[in-house]
């Protein structure tokens, strides 16, 4: 819902993740994600991310090596404020819990630095708060929901189900972010020790 009221959607010629992942791109900026364990393509996205010429990865974690040529450390969410918008449109706001470690900085700051480099327009926020009335707009800024009109969920863009395998695409509940994959007391549960078997299964 936030990609969606911020405009961060394929246009006319654009291309959706599936299309992204599956090989058509030039350069590639990875944000927090790692499409191996987070998207629907799984081992098929290092495939497609191999044919790029340039991948850049922004990580809180050693993430991605085997795709990038480029890291930037980014802090993770729990040190930074930020903004939600769920399904049903509601705005959550948070503040950091934790001091970020070291030097790192929030993503928004390493994009902005990034876009300043390269003399890209429209970056030049100084606060979460900037970013935020940006996304939002003026007269939305301060509602605790997201105005009627600006979300939906239709879509102009084919759905090819030929190739389905009608198999549904599930991930267990402590491999569902780079966060809680990462955290031991979570894999020693008696869900994440199943999920790390089914994992280290032949297939």
């Amino acid at each position: 819902m936030g990609a969606q009221l911020v405009g961060a959607l394929p246009g006319p010629n654009g291309l959706n993740a599936a299309q992204m992942l599956a090989g058509s791109l030039k350069a590639a900026i990875l944000l927090n994600t790692e499409p191996v364990f987070d998207s629907a393509a799984g081992k098929k996205a290092a495939a497609g991310l191999a044919q790029a010429e340039m991948v850049v990865s922004l990580s809180p974690f050693k993430a991605n090596m085997e795709l990038a040529d480029v890291m930037l450390p980014i802090a993770p969410f729990t040190e930074t404020p930020g903004t939600f918008v769920n399904a049903e449109g509601r705005v959550q706001s948070f503040h950091a819990v934790v001091k970020t470690a070291g030097e790192t900085r929030p993503a928004w700051k390493v994009m902005r630095v990034v876009a300043n480099l390269l003399g890209l327009p429209g970056f030049g926020f100084e606060s979460v708060q900037e970013v935020l009335a940006a996304a939002r707009g003026a007269q939305d800024a301060q509602a605790s929901h997201v105005q009627g009109g600006k979300l939906s969920n239709a879509t102009s863009a084919s759905v090819d189900g030929s190739a389905a395998s009608g198999t549904p695409v599930t991930a267990a509940i402590y491999q569902l972010d780079s966060i809680v994959r990462r955290a031991p007391s979570l894999q020693l549960t008696a869900d994440g020790r199943l999920a790390n078997v089914r994992e280290e299964m032949p297939a």
